[in-house]
């Protein structure tokens, strides 16, 4: 599926989605507690809420992307 391309590079293409400013992609928003009852899958990408991070499932556990830079 493309948005915004007739010709998508992948299974879901964003790359020309939106306009110069409004191209990004909001993840699906979780607390803790709502993840917890997701049926979920290997590389699954979340919001946490509670740990306002981003976080992807390896298939056994969540695990948040941080960063050490701004």
């Amino acid at each position: 599926m493309g948005v915004g391309t007739i010709t998508p590079v992948c299974a879901v293409d964003f790359q020309n989605a939106g306009d110069s400013t409004n191209s990004f992609l909001i993840l699906p928003k979780h607390s803790n507690a709502t993840r917890a009852g997701l049926n979920t899958v290997e590389g699954a990408f979340i919001y946490n809420t509670d740990n306002q991070r981003p976080q992807f499932f390896t298939g056994t556990e969540w695990r948040t992307v941080n960063s050490t830079s701004a």
